[in-house]
């Protein structure tokens, strides 16, 4: 397969490889030979990307000779997805984690709401949700993740 890249779209896949690449480090023990496999794929073309479109844009690793964006590279714009990346934090996460956690407590506590349209949901449920997500806001606040523990996951 070939494929030919302007400088703009080659920068772009650059940083797309380069987010896979970051997941990539954080799959499961499962998941390592395919990760191993898809690092070999990038490598391949950041390879190419950097002969064609971006010779200053890659620094390589003395030890394992494999090539990485470089600094310049990465910073990209505010949009870019590396910015997006690099500047995500944990106020995201909790956040994200609280409702989800907050959801499923409520629902423990009054069921799950029907949906009915032009109506406003249970205000018993919303009160609960909002209790919930607020106690597991300040645990956040005060804790971290420190106190989080998965005990299963539910892929849909």
């Amino acid at each position: 397969m070939k494929i030919e890249l302007n400088e703009q779209e080659a920068t772009a896949l650059v940083e797309m490889l380069t987010m896979t690449g970051y997941l990539l480090t954080q799959v499961s023990d499962n998941a390592l030979a395919k990760a191993e496999q898809m690092h070999e794929l990038i490598q391949k073309i950041y390879r190419q990307a950097q002969a064609e479109h971006l010779p200053d844009g890659f620094d390589t690793d003395e030890e394992s000779q494999m090539i990485f964006p470089n600094a310049e590279l990465m910073s990209g714009a505010e949009d870019s997805p590396l910015y997006l990346l690099k500047h995500y934090n944990e106020y995201a996460a909790a956040d994200v984690l609280s409702q989800q956690l907050g959801l499923r407590d409520a629902a423990k506590a009054h069921g799950l709401p029907e949906e009915k349209i032009g109506e406003e949901f249970d205000s018993r449920f919303i009160d609960a949700f909002i209790e919930n997500q607020n106690k597991y806001l300040e645990e956040f606040a005060e804790n971290g993740f420190e106190n989080v523990r998965v005990t299963r996951l539910q892929l849909i």
